[in-house]
């Protein structure tokens, strides 16, 4: 898809990871954040955003999630470098969301890996606001806004919501990777 003058337009694929690409649990190959990144950018044909664009980034839970899991230093390099990226061609506005207590999710309760996912959502979660920290005040100019996905989880619904169908979004495997508006 092209970038869209006049609206928001999803770069996002279920079963994303972090990298390139990746391959999801039915077997198909989708772009990973740092592929959505090219495609936008590649999309861009030579223009800058314009001035206005905002980026939202919310990625991690399929990495660990994988065959292999990928390392919390991996997934937070490759969402620093994909803001780099964005920097580079122009973005200066963007929105980039925690990960969940991925310990609440009802697989995580289910194999009795609870303590162990929330200590790795919340190890995820300070590589996050470090890189953040550091490319607020490395790059120029840019605005970086953090929701706090996991505090709103524990604030809403405690040590429920991976067990109420319909807040699914909060389960891994459902975040958003590249929304450009």
């Amino acid at each position: 898809a092209l970038p869209s003058q006049n609206g928001a337009i999803s770069y996002a694929f279920g079963g994303a990871t972090s990298g390139i690409s990746a391959t999801t649990p039915d077997g198909f190959s989708v772009p990973g954040l740092l592929g959505q990144v090219e495609a936008y950018r590649f999309g861009l044909f030579g223009r800058k955003p314009q001035q206005r664009s905002l980026f939202a980034l919310w990625i991690g839970a399929n990495d660990y999630a994988a065959t292999v899991p990928a390392s919390p230093e991996a997934v937070v390099g490759n969402t620093k470098l994909a803001i780099q990226r964005l920097y580079r061609i122009g973005g200066r506005q963007f929105i980039v969301l925690n990960m969940p207590n991925l310990g609440l999710t009802p697989i995580a309760q289910a194999q009795e890996l609870g303590d162990v996912l929330a200590g790795l959502s919340q190890f995820h979660n300070g590589l996050l606001a470090q890189a953040v920290s550091e490319l607020s005040v490395s790059l120029p100019g840019i605005r970086i806004t953090s929701i706090d996905v996991f505090a709103l989880g524990q604030n809403v619904f405690g040590s429920t919501y991976g067990s109420i169908p319909a807040l699914g979004f909060l389960a891994p495997g459902s975040e958003s990777c590249l929304l450009v508006n």
